[in-house]
């Protein structure tokens, strides 16, 4: 996997790829990101150097906007799953249905570059 910064250019893609997981999450009876973001929340984002994109086989796989992982309050499968890869619940705000937040400090990756390109 190679991670890159996100370029404007490929706002379009993550929007896609959002529309595409909020749909494959709702075939499985989940709400997370049942609202849709923004366009022009994305493109803030990617704009100032916060997101990035991690890519697999040249396809984008995942993206990655700050260290911090947020949850929709309702989601207590997904805070289990933070939980069990060693991320700590920071906090829950109540008035938010994304605000169930969860962090674990970065590390550096010390080990070879492989890519699988």
């Amino acid at each position: 996997m190679i991670v890159t910064r996100a370029r404007l250019a490929d706002v379009d893609i993550l929007m896609e790829r959002r529309r595409e997981l909020t749909s494959w999450l709702a075939d499985r009876g989940v709400d997370q990101w049942s609202i849709p973001l923004p366009r022009s929340a994305v493109a803030a984002t990617v704009g100032s150097g916060q997101t990035w994109i991690v890519h697999s086989n040249r396809e984008p796989v995942a993206t990655l906007t700050w260290l911090r992982l947020d949850a929709w309050t309702t989601n207590p499968a997904l805070h289990n799953y933070y939980r069990r890869r060693g991320f700590q619940h920071v906090r829950t705000v109540a008035s938010r249905i994304s605000g169930a937040c969860f962090q674990r400090p970065a590390q550096p990756y010390l080990g070879p570059l492989k890519t699988d390109e």
